[in-house]
């Protein structure tokens, strides 16, 4: 069957004398057509057929309603949006994708200008991309948001959740966003994030808040850069954060962050991330590549905290940055008696014996492990001569 086509939907408008064209009717009207592309079942509209809102340039005729509403509706096929300017998008109640695709790339490079994206309801959708669209508005208001969702060179003017302070926000899919600029308002407070989250290459112009956030996967910040204060307070990462080459050119709160990392769940985290890389692009760079990458995030904070002068706090992510070290070293399989074969020694010794100077408990214990050893030591030779002096005497006594 063939697909619902921009000049299929501008054709319904010019009918529209009196109202404003609709998607709601147009595919109601469709549903009426013999060959079935449009089918109404239990208050849905099922549309089997593929959407493909696309002008081939800019020079041709253009979408004539900008204002798109999705409601009731499952889309069996791919819905594509492509070159439409100044769109308004409505994503409300009882919608599904299959994929969700919406780009302006053309000969000229122009970004694509989107006023609206407002999701008012739950989402579902396999696969949603926006590719190179600059959006005034994105609104959430739905508290769940499922598949995967990638923006790709998208600049946003603002980005925000709706009365975000009251509410989780549940993001089950993979989030990507690939060299993005955010200018305004950016706000993921209350998020959980239970899958991948990648925010490479994008920029924060304004103050960027993931305040009370959890990562339960990976989190990729890599390249980002943040022009104000990074806002991270109480945000909990489950796994190890990538912030390799990130730039804070303002400062960074962390205060309440939970960042409760052993050695053995950096360890983990590196050998995974590497695993992943090698399955996804079939290149084997060694895992001291990785593990360097991860030190470089753990040295970013560590410097933003001592420009802050929290030296208690950037003593902690110092540690993770050593443990990343020791890893790095351990990977390498150094001569013995060579120097990274010595420094790997020397930071597991103070691993063992201090967690690198940061955990008190364990400097106390091994201070007075060392006592006890000395005063069994000092009692084991104070006996051992004492034994000597009597077998002396016994010896003399007899001779005499």
């Amino acid at each position: 069957m063939k697909p619902i086509t921009l000049e299929e939907f501008n054709a319904y408008a010019k009918t529209c004398s009196e109202m404003k064209p609709n998607l709601w009717q147009f595919l109601t009207q469709l549903s009426f057509d013999k060959h079935k592309r449009v089918v109404y079942q239990n208050n849905t509209l099922i549309v089997n057929v593929k959407i493909e809102f696309i002008r081939n340039d800019r020079q041709s005729e253009d979408l004539l309603c900008k204002e798109l509403i999705f409601k009731d509706m499952h889309f069996m096929q791919d819905v594509s949006i492509d070159k439409i300017d100044d769109l308004l998008l409505h994503i409300d109640n009882n919608v599904v994708f299959k994929k969700f695709l919406i780009k302006s790339i053309n000969e000229e490079e122009i970004k694509g200008s989107t006023n609206n994206v407002w999701i008012h309801k739950d989402f579902k959708c396999e696969e949603c991309i926006i590719m190179n669209y600059r959006i005034v508005s994105f609104c959430v208001f739905a508290h769940n948001m499922y598949g995967n969702f990638t923006f790709n060179e998208c600049e946003f003017e603002n980005f925000f959740y709706y009365q975000a302070e009251f509410h989780k926000f549940n993001f089950y899919g993979k989030i990507l966003f690939r060299a993005c600029i955010f200018k305004n308002n950016t706000t993921f407070i209350n998020s959980i994030f239970h899958n991948q989250v990648d925010f490479k290459k994008s920029k924060f112009c304004d103050n960027p808040h993931f305040n009370n956030a959890i990562f339960k996967e990976s989190a990729d910040f890599h390249e980002c850069v943040f022009e104000k204060v990074a806002c991270f307070y109480g945000v909990t990462f489950e796994k190890v954060p990538n912030f390799s080459q990130a730039t804070f050119e303002g400062s960074v709160n962390l205060v309440n962050a939970k960042l409760e990392f052993d050695f053995e769940n950096v360890e983990t985290n590196i050998k995974e991330t590497h695993k992943a890389y090698h399955q996804e692009r079939q290149e084997n760079k060694p895992l001291a590549y990785f593990a360097n990458d991860f030190r470089d995030s753990f040295r970013l904070f560590k410097n933003a905290l001592i420009k802050d002068n929290n030296l208690l706090e950037a003593s902690q992510w110092h540690k993770l940055e050593l443990y990343c070290k020791e890893i790095e070293l351990d990977s390498k399989k150094s001569k013995i008696f060579s120097k990274e074969w010595i420094d790997k020694w020397v930071l597991r010794f103070y691993r063992a014996t201090s967690e690198h100077h940061t955990d008190l408990l364990k400097i106390l214990n091994n201070v007075l492990m060392l006592i006890a050893l000395f005063g069994l030591f000092s009692f084991g030779m104070f006996c051992f001569a004492q034994k000597g002096d009597i077998g002396y005497a016994q010896d003399t006594q007899a001779v005499w």
